[in-house]
């Protein structure tokens, strides 16, 4: 693993060219956590002096065709949403074989590309045709989120409890497969986190990898004043948060490993035992299959705050659970501009997340620690005013 390798002394020229699955109305509202990050590494690439313009991969026709279809089932929220990481898997690789198999995909690359110097590919379906088009004229970056096919094992492992079918290995080896090839025709990899840099280096050692998260400037937000009158989404009612109340915030999606993180923050709420300490929980987590009607009252689901400067500024604490092999969680960023503590749990916590969080993480192996930690923190942020 190169970590102390510059990822700016390796692109080459001044035009960038940056592609992924996130499409340009997430990209705009910079909502997602993807597409937060997307817009931060666009942002660092251009203070450093690049030209660095954004490209979604339905863009490049016929992709268009299976995005669109993909997006449009995945924004379905006529039921509760659920998790579907073979759904997921089985459109990219479908955009995989059309990207290699196409004529026309292959022109639309070099009409849109050809001005390019360095491409960063956060996708590795693209990686293949990019090359076969460029040859050895162009850098190409894999950028790794995380390592696909660990990260696929690991949801499939959990939705099934250990078993999983037979057609779901033969997908985690085509996409395992699909993965190893990227890596092979790409010039540079960076990973989001120093652990898959690492693990990644163990299986390509003769590869430059490298691990680069752009740097977040911490800024000053102003403390919402309290009382505060915040809406559950859940069951439509209205809860007052009061000088008295130590808030905790956790940002989720609707993915296996936050339904998880739900389960959690449910135990360590019961542990806690104590109705001034209330959890918000941001994001579409709230309409997720997981969520069902029996959650405490100091478990609150704002749903998806376009504006988190409306809402976070309330908060004592962030928290999050190091529970996935691979990648690192995207709203460590969002915890780490406001700037408040991070009660982060797990065996490995204080390695996967100090790097990006410093002197902000509050490391706990388990949720006990986590229980102590709160209680203490509580007691010395609002003993002053409800003594």
């Amino acid at each position: 693993m190169n970590k102390n390798i510059n990822i700016f002394k390796l692109i080459k020229g001044k035009n960038i060219a940056l592609i992924s699955t996130q499409r340009y109305i997430d990209i705009k509202d910079n909502i997602i956590a993807d597409a937060v990050l997307i817009n931060d590494i666009i942002n660092d690439l251009n203070l450093q002096g690049y030209n660095t313009k954004y490209f979604f991969q339905g863009d490049f026709y016929p992709n268009n065709i299976l995005m669109n279809k993909y997006y449009k089932i995945k924004s379905d929220n006529s039921k509760k949403q659920k998790p579907r990481p073979v759904l997921s898997y089985i459109f990219f690789i479908l955009t995989t074989l059309i990207s290699d198999l196409s004529l026309k995909f292959k022109h639309e690359i070099y009409r849109r590309l050809k001005e390019f110097d360095t491409i960063i590919v956060i996708s590795p379906a693209m990686v293949g045709p990019i090359r076969h088009v460029f040859k050895k004229n162009k850098i190409i970056i894999l950028y790794e989120l995380n390592i696909e096919y660990k990260l696929l094992e690991f949801n499939l492992n959990k939705i099934n409890l250990n078993k999983i079918s037979i057609l779901s290995k033969i997908i985690i080896k085509i996409v395992k497969l699909w993965e190893i090839r990227a890596i092979a025709l790409s010039d540079i990899i960076a990973c989001i986190s120093p652990r898959d840099a690492k693990v990644l280096a163990t299986e390509f050692n003769k590869k430059i990898i490298v691990y680069y998260y752009p740097d977040i400037k911490i800024k000053k937000f102003e403390s919402i004043k309290r009382p505060v009158q915040i809406t559950n989404i859940l069951t439509n009612k209205q809860k007052i948060i009061n000088d008295c109340d130590f808030i905790i915030t956790f940002i989720g999606s609707c993915s296996i490993v936050n339904c998880y993180a739900l389960n959690e923050i449910i135990k360590i709420n019961k542990k806690l035992n104590d109705e001034h300490i209330i959890f918000l929980m941001i994001g579409s987590i709230g309409n997720c299959w997981c969520v069902n009607n029996n959650i405490p009252d100091n478990i609150i689901f704002c749903g998806i705050v376009k504006n988190l400067i409306n809402i976070l500024p309330v908060s004592n604490v962030f928290i999050l659970f190091d529970k996935q092999p691979t990648g690192i969680e995207g709203k460590i960023r969002t915890y780490k501009e406001y700037n408040k503590p991070v009660i982060g749990i797990g065996k490995e916590v204080k390695l996967n997340y100090f790097p990006f969080l410093g002197e902000l993480l509050l490391a706990c192996n388990n949720d006990e620690d986590a229980v102590k930690k709160i209680e203490s923190l509580k007691h010395n942020s609002v003993q002053k005013f409800c003594l």
